[in-house]
């Protein structure tokens, strides 16, 4: 497996590869959050069956929220209606608005709290998905905040009109074998935002390219041919 990183990544100044191996790694902390020790530097948060971590290194904010890491069960979960965003006045999926409403609270009070003025979001399948409805409040409710996101795997999130709206960057990274990212369906309306990193294998097309490991071993490799 190799990864196919488009130049449009370098021009915008995206992440670099280290620093998106390091959110791989943080998106799968994320399920396994009840083993994550909290201390000065972590801190771990779970309301209704919602996930996210908050690390903090070099002056940034780190939230890893978990997603889904069975892909089955992310498409049994896709129920393809859209409900409106009240920070965009845009539509996104419903389900999706739902999760991000358990978390966003906490992320906020958070951010303020701390002080926060350097923040990377990060997730991977309905993980990633949360982190761009979470981007589009922070950038509405603290415009001066510096917030960038790098997602794994994640599926399309809301309308043209909605993505449009947030001005954040991010990396979406995604292994070109795995289906999750195809839905829910454009013909729904629905559609991407960020600048894709593809990491190409040959392989067939399999739900197997879902699971985070795949991702992490696809950036280990990627890494070792640098």
């Amino acid at each position: 497996m190799s990864a196919k990183i488009t130049q449009e990544i370098f021009e915008n100044e995206m992440m670099d590869v280290e620093t998106i191996f390091l959110c791989a790694n943080l998106s799968r902390s994320a399920y396994s959050i009840e083993n994550e020790i909290e201390d000065e530097s972590r801190v771990v948060v779970e309301r209704e069956n919602a996930k996210c971590m908050f690390s903090f290194d070099s002056g940034k904010m780190y939230v890893a929220i978990a997603g889904t890491d069975d892909p089955f069960d992310v498409l049994s979960d896709f129920e393809f209606h859209h409900v409106v965003e009240e920070s965009t006045h845009e539509l996104v999926h419903m389900g999706f608005k739902n999760e991000a409403d358990k978390l966003f609270p906490s992320i906020h009070k958070e951010i303020v709290m701390r002080g926060v003025n350097q923040l990377i979001l990060t997730g991977h399948s309905l993980g990633g998905a949360i982190c761009v409805i979470i981007a589009a409040r922070l950038q509405q409710m603290i415009p001066e905040l510096s917030c960038k996101l790098i997602t794994f795997g994640s599926p399309r999130v809301g309308t043209k009109s909605f993505v449009k709206k947030i001005k954040c960057r991010h990396t979406r990274v995604v292994c070109n074998r795995d289906p999750i990212p195809h839905f829910p369906p454009y013909f729904f309306g629905f559609k991407h935002h960020g600048t894709v990193m593809t990491l190409k294998s040959n392989i067939l097309f399999s739900i197997k390219q879902h699971s985070i490991n795949a991702y992490i071993n696809a950036l280990q490799i990627f890494q070792t041919h640098q």
